[in-house]
Parts: structure tokens; sequence; C-alpha cells
């Protein structure tokens, strides 16, 4: 049993329920807390994120700095 988050926007009456925790088996059967219809599932935003100033960035910074 696994739980998996998912943004929700309902199509009948447009609430929408941001980060929703669901069961993995149960992602696409999730009811509307206001008015009971079904919620449609909204595309996956971006997992990436940049980080400036990781550790392999100054890595290669120092390693550039060296050869100069």
């Amino acid at each position: 049993m696994s739980y998996i988050t998912f943004d929700y926007q309902c199509t009948n009456c447009d609430n929408t329920a941001p980060n929703m925790m669901v069961r993995r088996e149960l992602m696409n059967n999730v009811e509307c807390d206001q008015c009971g219809a079904l919620m449609k599932r909204l595309p996956a935003g971006p997992i990436t994120t940049f980080k400036f100033g990781d550790r392999s960035a100054l890595k290669s910074k120092k390693a550039v700095s060296l050869r100069d």
C-alpha cells in the first residue's frame, strides 16, 4: 500500500485539491469533498529543481580555478 500526491480539480464545481495524498490504486477514482463528483487529475509539474551553487558546480569551479 503506497501513497502518491497529485493535484485534482472537480469538473462539476471547480474545487481544487493541491498535493492530495491518495493510494496508488485509487488515484483515478477521487471524489470531490464538496459535491461528491469524480475529480480530474491535473498534469504533473516538473520534478526537477535547480540548485545554483550545488556541490558539483562548486567542485568544477575549484577545478577550473586550479587549472588557471
